[in-house]
């Protein structure tokens, strides 16, 4: 997208894109990105790098939890906003139950980014949420999600972290927590 003439900077679904040479100049630092390991290296020496990977690639970590289904063996497909979602898990939907994910991390990302909505296939309510996440333990982050809202983006930092849980609460919709990405 170009506008008022500047070709630097792209906004596409609400994220900001930027012309390589422009971050170069930011950081005052080399960059460069290998395609095949999706890899973002920083500086010339290549030593630093930031490497984002889905939870598709390593659903061992999603090791257990309450009323969620993992979208990895997912015996039926789940929509949000009639789009298929994938790379993450369902929330059941049981406001007098937990609803639980449990995620071993091992202190081996600096962030989480999600997309989070109310499953199509969730017919029988429609209630706002309450998503709460904890790390290590402790609550560190919590939303209202609307349920009349298709998608939700969250993005938080994890770093020190070893366990993630993430809460849905006062809600009998189900929701998806989908497309999740951590970055290193």
């Amino acid at each position: 997208m170009k506008e008022d003439g500047n070709t630097a900077v792209a906004n596409v679904n609400d994220s900001l894109y930027y012309n390589e040479d422009i971050l170069k100049n930011l950081i005052k630092q080399e960059l460069s990105y290998n395609e095949d390991t999706k890899t973002l290296y920083i500086g010339s020496g290549g030593n630093q790098k930031i490497t984002k990977q889905t939870l598709a690639e390593q659903y061992g970590i999603l090791y257990g939890g309450e009323n969620y289904t993992s979208l990895e063996d997912a015996d039926e497909d789940y929509h949000v906003g009639g789009e298929l979602i994938n790379d993450g898990f369902v929330f059941k939907g049981y406001s007098f139950l937990n609803n639980m994910a449990l995620l071993n991390t091992d202190n081996q990302f600096t962030k989480i980014e999600f997309d989070i909505g109310k499953v199509d296939e969730s017919t029988s309510s429609l209630e706002d949420g309450k998503l709460k996440i904890e790390l290590n333990g402790e609550k560190k982050y919590q939303e209202n999600i609307r349920a009349d809202i298709t998608t939700h983006h969250f993005e938080y930092d994890i770093t020190d972290a070893k366990t993630l849980k993430f809460l849905l609460a006062d809600s009998d919709s189900s929701f998806g927590v989908y497309n999740v990405i951590f970055t290193k």
